[in-house]
């Protein structure tokens, strides 16, 4: 009697770098999720139309690959032309999924990501749990959520399982509930006399709210830098409408200033009187020292505006800082 053959993608599956339940994607291997088009063909009674589009049948293929939903999520995460190519290879969504999971790294180095193969298995089993929320009536996410939740999801498993891996001693910490968290920071050209600044927001579980950056074309010292940082980001965080504000800077003479109630001798008095003033607006306000490394996006931004005008991001964050975004509440890392 001849040997039985095992299809090498089960081994591939199982060594994911990924959460338990997302290597459940052999169900989908397999060909046995409960699809609607699979169960209408079943003679059940029930209509075989994708509930999340209304766009057409629901079997493996649509739901995962060219739902506009699901082609959005892969357009964000730079994977929407090799998703495109892989559709052409057969008409089972099967066949898809392990096609994009047999591809070498080499044409899965997007936008500098790593680990590309258990992005789309996250990214697969995602969208199955989307759709079962929405099956169930839960409250489902938005593209934007659903992609920076996969890529937090990613690299945190991938991280906990690299021999390099080590726990960080300094992170962003999220603020306490109810509250929104500002981080601010600023750049400054010794030489040219001019300075950049950037301000982002996040809810207390770290999600991004706003950010925004600026360049300032005329300052005196870096002083008076980090005090329009601290305005600018005030003023954003005014127009989104927050009332309960944690503000943090990685310059400890901003700190000490706005602890002692905006009051300074120096040529940014007048700056830090206005940051006094606007922070008095809120309902609640907290000032909070951190180092540079539990500061990363707001100097990142800082940096960015160094070469543009002034820019202001809501819900969306720019492309630049997605993967610090991701790292930036990861207690694990391996760099």
């Amino acid at each position: 009697m001849g040997q039985a053959t095992i299809n090498p993608i089960w081994s591939k599956v199982w060594s994911l770098s990924c959460p338990a339940k997302v290597k459940n994607i052999w169900r989908t291997l397999h060909g046995t999720l409960p699809c609607r088009a699979t169960l209408a063909n079943r003679h059940m009674k029930i209509s075989p139309i994708f509930p999340t589009c209304s766009e057409g049948p629901e079997d493996t293929k649509h739901m995962l690959f060219l739902c506009r939903k699901a082609k959005e999520v892969w357009k964000r995460l730079g994977l929407d032309d090799i998703i495109d190519r892989a559709c052409e290879v057969d008409r089972a969504g099967e066949a898809v999924l392990e096609h994009l999971l047999f591809l070498p790294d080499k044409e899965l180095w997007i936008l500098g990501h790593q680990n590309m193969t258990e992005i789309i298995a996250i990214s697969t089993w995602y969208l199955w749990w989307e759709r079962r929320k929405l099956v169930h009536k839960e409250t489902t996410q938005d593209v934007h959520h659903i992609t920076m939740v996969i890529l937090a999801l990613t690299t945190k498993f991938v991280k906990a399982s690299s021999p390099k891996g080590y726990m960080r001693r300094e992170v962003w910490s999220c603020p306490p509930r109810g509250f929104v968290k500002l981080n601010v920071d600023a750049s400054f050209d010794h030489d040219l006399l001019s300075g950049s600044m950037g301000a982002v927001l996040r809810y207390d579980r770290g999600r991004f709210i706003a950010g925004g950056n600026a360049k300032i074309d005329h300052c005196v010292d870096a002083l008076m830098v980090e005090a329009l940082a601290l305005k600018f980001g005030l003023a954003l965080a005014q127009r989104v409408g927050c009332n309960r504000l944690i503000i943090s800077s990685n310059n400890l003479e901003v700190f000490d200033t706005m602890k002692d109630g905006g009051q300074s001798a120096g040529v940014a008095a007048a700056i830090f009187d206005d940051c006094f003033h606007y922070a008095c607006d809120f309902l609640t306000v907290r000032f909070e020292h951190c180092n540079r490394e539990a500061n990363k996006i707001a100097h990142e931004l800082a940096s960015l505006g160094k070469f543009s005008l002034t820019f202001d991001w809501f819900e969306e964050p720019p492309i630049d800082i997605v993967m610090i975004l991701t790292n930036d509440v990861l207690i694990i890392s391996n760099e």
